[in-house]
Order: structure tokens, then sequence, then C-alpha cells
């Protein structure tokens, strides 16, 4: 049997509480002083956990540098989403596709660490997470049809009662272009 990991000798009722402080502290310290300052929290942690253990440099290394790399790679993904939003500017189809594709992106990067798909467990979350992206992207189509033929019914009531009231087709057509509605296709 493998080795527990630290987190994983900190008794279940306080697991969640105890990664939560360690994260805290590992940011509160900027990921620096794993000889000292950090690792003496850590290990002050332990002691407020009742935990009659200590553990190493290395140990807080670890496991802190792969909470640093999740910021990372979280603050990346924020910038990219946010480089996708300028590019794009308010078309919601674009931005919503730009969003899935690095979404999937961080997906694939999670299958491909085979360490964590070891986990059955690890392996079940990601097929969800596949299935929803999926579903999320049917409905959204779904919402964009039925909304756009909504759209092109109330467009072509507005059309009838202009014509009714004597409107001419030039007068429509600026209406249109006032209500944003520049292809009714």
């Amino acid at each position: 049997m493998a080795n527990k990991t630290f987190f994983e000798k900190i008794p279940a009722e306080n697991r969640e509480q105890f990664k939560s402080d360690f994260y805290n502290l590992c940011f509160e310290q900027g990921f620096q002083g794993y000889e000292t300052v950090l690792l003496n929290g850590v290990n002050e942690l332990l002691e407020q956990y009742g935990m009659d253990f200590t553990v190493s440099k290395s140990t807080v290394w670890t496991h802190a540098k792969k909470y640093e790399q999740s910021l990372n790679r979280v603050r990346e993904t924020g910038e990219i989403a946010k480089k996708i939003g300028d590019a794009v500017g308010d078309d919601e189809a674009n931005w919503d596709a730009g969003l899935q594709a690095v979404f999937q992106s961080l997906l694939y990067e999670f299958v491909m660490d085979k360490e964590k798909l070891e986990d059955s467990n690890e392996a079940v979350k990601l097929a969800k997470a596949i299935r929803d992206i999926g579903q999320v992207s049917i409905q959204q189509k779904r919402w964009k049809q039925e909304i756009k033929a909504k759209l092109k019914t109330k467009v072509a009531e507005v059309e009838d009662k202009q014509r009714q009231l004597g409107a001419s087709e030039e007068v429509i057509a600026q209406s249109k272009i006032l209500l944003g509605i520049f292809d009714d296709s």
C-alpha cells in the first residue's frame, strides 16, 4: 500500500479545513520560505490540529508547489478568457466557444496526467465534466434557436403593425437598425 500523504493523515472531519489553512498559509507566505517560515507554519498547524507528527521541507515544497501551479493555471485561464472576451467583444457565441475551448484544453491536460486518472473517482469526475460540457453546449444552442425564433416572430409582428399604420419599407428597415436587428435569418 502506498504511503499516505500528510493530508490523508489528518482525520477526515478536519481534513478540508486543514487543507484550507495550509493553502492560506502558502498564499500568505507567497510560496516562499519552505525551509523556515512556511515549514514552521505548517508544523504549527499540524500541532494545532492535534497531530503528533511533523513534515519535512520537501513535503511542504511538494504540496505548496502543486497549489502554486494550480493558482497560476487559474490566473492564466482567466487571462486567456479575458483576451477571448476582448477579441470577440460582445459576441456571446464566440465568447462561450472560446471559454469551452479553454476548458476542454484543461480537461485534456488533466487526462494526460496519468497519476490523477489512476484514481477511478477522478476518472468518473472527468467523464461527468465532459458530459456536462456537451450538455451545456447543446442547451446553449437550443436557447439561442428559441430566442431567434421568438425574436423573428416579434419582428414580423412589429413590421406588420408598422405596415398597417402606413410605414414605408425604409422606415421599417430603420426600425430594425434601431433595434439592433441587422439580419433576420
